[in-house]
């Protein structure tokens, strides 16, 4: 026979199979080697007819006369420790020689989880000595707008606006300035996230998945409106003790 015709009826059509990688875009399909996923059985059976098409010897050609193994994956029962994963491997690499490669994959997991950890670590301490700049940045311009509008502060004591309403009145201030910042930060921070998630799982071809930091978001916000209401808060409890007669004649 000169010619060898084979009709198949695919099962499904996948983008992705865990433990094989290929693309599910056409583009980058046509420029590969697409990849067909058959069963053991149905791989023996293309094999022999095609060696029965051309008429060749496989055994002195040295071909394979059953499916070879690229990758095999060992899955271990749960609660082994990495002790035992590494006598695994060292027992395992004096039988299959040095051509097959053994990996850990848990390893790697457990050492992309504790990359995650110290980059999260690094985010919380930016973020205090973030707090903190601010703070002074904050209580610096306080106390430069309280010294500059003593003569105002005086009247508003002198109209009957005791100690604890001047002081809510500059908490209030900075607190609505702070929470007008959260919201929109978070909601642009949140669209440019959605927008960087989204092209990278427009390269990788994996699932649309966001995923916000929610402990790190809360404890930013947390310390912003602490920093906020200290930093308003100092300034304004110098004067507090004077009376009305004396911020008054500072000016």
């Amino acid at each position: 026979r000169e010619y060898l015709t084979l009709h198949l009826y695919p099962t499904a059509l996948v983008s992705k199979c865990p433990g094989f990688f290929f693309s599910s875009y056409e583009a980058t399909a046509a420029i590969g080697s697409p990849m067909v996923l058959i069963s053991d059985t149905t791989y023996q059976r293309l094999f022999d007819l095609a060696v029965a098409a051309v008429k060749i010897n496989a055994t002195e050609l040295g071909l394979p006369t059953s499916p070879t193994r690229r990758t095999l994956h060992v899955r271990l029962v749960d609660g082994t420790t990495a002790k035992q994963r590494a006598e695994i491997q060292n027992a395992l690499r004096p039988v299959i020689g040095e051509q097959v490669t053994v990996t850990d994959s848990v390893y790697f997991v457990e050492l992309t989880r504790d990359s995650v950890g110290l980059l999260m670590t690094f985010f919380y301490i930016v973020s205090a000595i973030s707090a903190l700049l601010c703070f002074f940045m904050l209580f610096t311009n306080t106390e430069a707008n309280v010294r500059e509008n003593l003569w105002e502060f005086g009247v508003l004591r002198a109209l009957g606006i005791n100690s604890r309403e001047l002081v809510r009145v500059f908490v209030y201030e900075a607190l609505g300035c702070i929470l007008a910042a959260v919201v929109l930060g978070g909601a642009v921070g949140l669209m440019v996230a959605c927008t960087l998630s989204a092209q990278q799982s427009l390269f990788t071809e994996l699932p649309f998945r966001l995923t916000i930091p929610v402990g790190f978001f809360a404890a930013t916000v947390v310390m912003s409106l602490v920093v906020a209401a200290l930093g308003a808060y100092l300034p304004v409890r110098s004067i507090l003790g004077r009376s009305i007669s004396t911020v008054l004649k500072a000016t």
